[in-house]
């Protein structure tokens, strides 16, 4: 009863706090393995003192821009300069930025909008010069790197070079034992965009947290009830797609961090879940995520560290957007199938309230293991686009995957102590 309590008063503070604040979306991409469905912990048994997990997820043309940035480029210069040069006058007149970044990398791009032969001047050069060999492959980069995070060049983003770049450590343990679980997490991000070309941001992190979950039957052995509380203390820094094509141009890759704000929050966040136990080989679980999950934050701006350092507070709450699960799972001797569809609550959010675009694909996961035998088990996975093949033998972990719809190669490695 303490325990159902004091989940209560913490769902109305962070309500009463966020009362009087400014409320925006944020993500976050770290696993949290069973507590995202807390009513499962009643029927779990596990006690993990420290494991670790590597994760690399990666498509292929973010590879190819890393290592040929460039070359990797060229055919979006020449998107930009199809866009930009189907604009009228009033486009320019109200994107002057635009002409300073083509004006510094050639001294014939035209700067005066008033005159009458700016536009057919504009029309010259990107049908002749800013296409040439003698251009470059180097300046048309610069003019793509540049000019991004000045319009919305690409309204289909996605569809002109792919950039989804994941990569992660999580170092963790914990224990489950009658229907009570608590875990530690130490986990170290990277996270980026499904387009380099897209306004949505990149990202640093490390955070440390704990889930702690509760579970108990309801009237029988059929039905449960559980949830997961999670308090987690953050440091993160962001920064534009634009700004990370100008430091791999540049090779200068710290002034993503002295040019952007380091923060420093807290989290809160509470999954709640139930279960149904139909019989011993078939179970359904309703999962409420993130119902409310809320990070604060203060930050420190880098151009004062070395003058007169300062904490600002961001008067803004950022919050996970709530998600609702539905998982049907089937266990028999050595076959173990778990179907869940999810992330069409959150995506409706995102897609309310940002140019996010509803992914009809992202619903449905499918899982399913087969244990040769008590230490070795085979596993299949699709979900987000991407299938995957694992291996789990005693203690590791070892999975590779691939993206359906575009190129792409990912990778986990995992070994529990």
């Amino acid at each position: 009863m303490m325990k159902r309590l004091l989940i209560i008063f913490l769902i109305l503070i962070i309500a009463v706090t966020t009362l009087s604040a400014d409320i925006a979306l944020t993500y976050d991409s770290a696993d949290d393995r069973y507590f995202d469905s807390p009513a499962r912990l009643v029927e779990i048994e596990e006690k993990t003192p420290f494991a670790f997990m590597l994760d690399l997820d990666s498509d292929i043309d973010t590879l190819r821009f890393f290592s040929n940035p460039t070359g990797t480029l060229e055919e979006s210069a020449l998107a930009l300069a199809s866009f930009l040069k189907s604009q009228d006058l009033s486009f320019w007149e109200n994107n002057i930025a635009l002409i300073g970044v083509f004006s510094s990398l050639s001294a014939n791009f035209p700067s005066d909008v008033t005159s009458p032969t700016f536009m057919a001047a504009v029309d010259d050069y990107f049908s002749s010069e800013f296409l040439s060999d003698e251009y470059g492959d180097s300046r048309r980069a610069w003019a793509v790197a540049n000019s991004l995070d000045l319009i919305s060049a690409y309204q289909n983003p996605s569809s002109i070079l792919g950039g989804r770049l994941d990569m992660g450590l999580s170092l963790y343990g914990g224990e489950v034992k009658n229907g009570f679980g608590w875990d530690y997490q130490v986990n170290f991000n990277y996270n980026n965009s499904d387009s380099l070309l897209s306004s949505f941001r990149n990202r640093i992190s490390i955070d440390a947290r704990s889930n702690l979950g509760y579970a108990f039957h309801i009237g029988s052995e059929k039905f449960a009830f559980g949830f997961a509380f999670q308090p987690q203390l953050r440091f993160e820094t962001e920064f534009t797609n634009g700004e990370l094509l100008s430091a791999r141009l540049s090779d200068s890759f710290i002034d993503l961090i002295a040019n952007n704000n380091l923060n420093f929050g807290f989290g809160l966040g509470l999954n709640l879940g139930f279960l149904y136990r139909q019989s011993p080989e078939w179970s359904f679980t309703l999962d409420l995520r993130d119902v409310p999950t809320f990070q604060t934050f203060f930050y420190l701006i880098p151009s004062e560290l070395l003058t007169s350092p300062q904490m600002h507070r961001d008067d803004t709450f950022y919050f996970l957007a709530p998600d609702v699960a539905l998982s049907v799972l089937w266990e028999r001797d050595r076959y173990h199938v778990n179907i869940e569809l999810s992330d069409i609550v959150n995506q409706v959010i995102w897609h309310a309230t940002t140019s996010y675009s509803f992914d009809y694909f992202s619903i449905l996961k499918l899982r399913f293991k087969y244990d040769l035998d008590s230490d070795l088990s085979l596993i299949a996975k699709y979900e987000y686009r991407a299938i995957a093949f694992a291996v789990s033998w005693r203690e590791l972990y070892a999975e590779i995957s691939t993206r359906l719809d575009r190129g792409a190669v990912g990778m986990k490695l995992g070994y529990r102590f």
